[in-house]
């Protein structure tokens, strides 16, 4: 099980691949594109069982609603939105001796050398939420953190777990937080090929998918509809009938004892973080629209966005 920061994911995972081990790997479950492309690789490569964890495909909250749209319960659909929270606070830039307890060079791994600070690791004064989390080189921020979860419902509902949008473009905002220089305030909007638009913005943690006949929303915790009636339809025996799952861990366990895949892949868990690297991206250049190819995983036509796919990592925690 690998629950640690973002930006150590992928040089943890293949190398427990690559030693055969089984994984549960949090979400997001790569820093970079390309760091997902090659985890992707070394666990069929290996062919061992990777959860992500995307817990909320286990849920009937996000289940439910996911199918109802995949059986055309909503007419056709022609837009989603996606909320996730907002950043805030300020971190406590002060350099401080490292702890005896803390191998801080391993700490850093693939990202570049950095004084210590507390609050660039996990500050003691407030055990609720790590540091990290709100400092670039570790973790993108809510784009990533919720919107890992959110878009990777959008892409559910969609049935595109193994695709993505042709177009994004995102705008956040970057203001000075001492430590802290992760977005807060964002918007985007992805395109797919079917002219489904993926809206998003900051607020209530939801995906809200809309459609010629109506609504569904879901978080975790509920769902509701313009019409709640919705929820009592069947589906047909034809009909597509999801992936249950009823408990995220012991999906996990089972896959491991059957060695079938489990209900949040890594091929689902990097599609749905690459919709988050490339709004990051995005967001990073101005609000750049980009293109994406998502048979050959690849921005078109703009160098300067598709080298932001990859960073360079330092030696010798490469991939």
């Amino acid at each position: 099980m690998i629950a640690t920061p973002d930006h150590q994911h992928a040089v943890n995972a293949i190398a427990a691949a690559d030693t055969k081990k089984d994984i549960y790997l949090q979400k997001p479950l790569t820093y970079s594109v390309v760091e997902g492309q090659k985890l992707v690789e070394a666990v069929r490569r290996n062919n061992v069982v990777l959860q992500v964890g995307a817990q909320q495909r286990s849920s009937i909250y996000f289940r439910k609603p996911c199918e109802l749209v995949r059986n055309g319960a909503l007419g056709e659909i022609h837009t989603i939105e996606v909320e996730v929270p907002t950043d805030k606070g300020t971190g406590d830039p002060a350099q401080s001796p490292v702890p005896e307890n803390l191998d801080y060079d391993m700490w850093l791994g693939p990202t570049p050398i950095h004084p210590y600070a507390e609050w660039r690791v996990h500050p003691q004064s407030d055990l609720s939420r790590p540091g990290w989390l709100q400092i670039e080189p570790y973790c993108r921020g809510m784009i990533t953190g919720w919107g890992a979860h959110m878009y990777d419902v959008a892409q559910w509902g969609l049935g595109m777990d193994e695709s993505g949008p042709v177009e994004i473009s995102a705008t956040g905002e970057f203001p000075k937080r001492g430590l802290f220089d992760v977005h807060v305030a964002y918007q985007g909007e992805a395109t797919y090929a079917n002219g489904v638009k993926v809206v998003s913005r900051n607020g209530k943690p939801g995906v809200k998918f809309i459609g010629e006949d109506g609504w569904i929303r879901c978080w975790r915790g509920g769902f509701e509809s313009n019409d709640r009636e919705i929820f009592r339809q069947k589906v047909s025996e034809g009909g597509v009938h999801l992936y249950e799952s009823k408990h995220h861990e012991a999906d996990w366990l089972q896959a491991m004892r059957s060695r079938k895949d489990p209900v949040s892949t890594v091929e689902i868990g990097h599609r749905s973080n690459t919709i988050c690297v490339l709004h990051h991206i995005s967001m990073k250049l101005d609000g750049r629209k980009l293109k994406w190819d998502p048979v050959k995983e690849q921005i078109i036509g703009d160098p300067e966005a598709n080298a932001m796919l990859d960073f360079e990592h330092r030696a010798p925690w490469t991939v």
